[in-house]
């Protein structure tokens, strides 16, 4: 069985992973790229510059971050044929010492593990992702000043995420109905209930990667806005069933926004959103 699949998912995002690319040469992995966008990635990105294997398939259109990634797991057997994979979005920014660490990390245990690296933001906060507790509906960035690296998470978020694969006990897999934004907190509470255990990888304050949040995409900003609530509410409905007074909390605090913006457009995609998914 070969050690570790990386996966990417491509949005107009090819100068990135050329980047990404790069940076993987330090350890042995074979690198999959499902591409979303229409672009020509032979002529965009130079493999040549690529030690390790790649492999792609060409998606007709954006299907998405959860389902993109699905497709390269059934396509190439992943689950199957490698240890570990890795999740990593192209505007996340690999350290060479810190990705080495991993690696040995993840080759000594046999556990069912989701292992999150230390991230840093633009501003220089650290975070491994969301660190409130399910079912409350908040994801944040942990501040310098209060960040506790023994803090308990809900879950990791998969910028960057290393998860141990099944070895045929059980499948992993995103649920399509996320197009976009939560389909890793979906993800983890799915893993958490097959007896997956969360790892906030930790050496220092000078090991981590570096993530730039929305460089991977150019997005118009009220598909952001559906994205977000859509996901949210799927969540909620999924998760959340006894706490039915979140997705009102949740449409107020989106449609609130859009009209301190004096947004009339978005705020009309908002309710419509709302009216079809509650």
């Amino acid at each position: 069985m070969n050690f570790l699949a990386t996966i990417i998912v491509n949005y107009n995002s090819e100068q990135l992973i050329q980047n990404r690319l790069e940076e993987l040469n330090y350890i042995q992995t074979d690198i999959f790229i499902a591409n979303n966008s229409n672009s020509d990635l032979v002529k965009l990105i130079d493999f040549n510059k690529s030690k390790n294997k790649i492999f792609f398939i060409n998606n007709a259109s954006n299907l998405g971050f959860g389902t993109a990634i699905n497709h390269i797991i059934k396509k190439f057997n992943i689950l199957s044929n490698y240890s570990f994979i890795q999740l990593l979005n192209p505007d996340c920014n690999l350290k060479t010492s810190y990705l080495q660490s991993i690696i040995i990390f993840l080759k000594n245990t046999n556990e069912k593990i989701i292992l999150a690296p230390l991230l840093k933001d633009i501003e220089g906060n650290k975070y491994y992702g969301s660190f409130t507790r399910f079912p409350f509906i908040k994801s944040s960035h942990i501040k310098k000043k209060n960040f506790n690296y023994n803090k308990k998470f809900s879950w990791p978020t998969a910028s960057c995420l290393f998860i141990k694969s099944p070895n045929g006990s059980h499948n992993i897999e995103f649920d399509e109905q996320f197009f976009m934004y939560w389909e890793d907190a979906d993800l983890i509470q799915d893993l958490l209930k097959k007896q997956y255990s969360i790892i906030n990888y930790y050496i220092n304050d000078d090991e981590f990667f570096y993530h730039e949040p929305g460089r991977s995409s150019d997005i118009n900003i009220n598909s952001r806005y559906v994205w977000h609530l859509q996901s949210q509410l799927i969540f909620i409905k999924k998760h959340c069933t006894k706490n039915f007074i979140l997705k009102y909390i949740i449409f107020l605090k989106y449609f609130i926004k859009s009209l301190v913006d004096l947004d009339v457009s978005r705020m009309k995609i908002i309710l419509n959103t709302f009216k079809e998914l509650r």
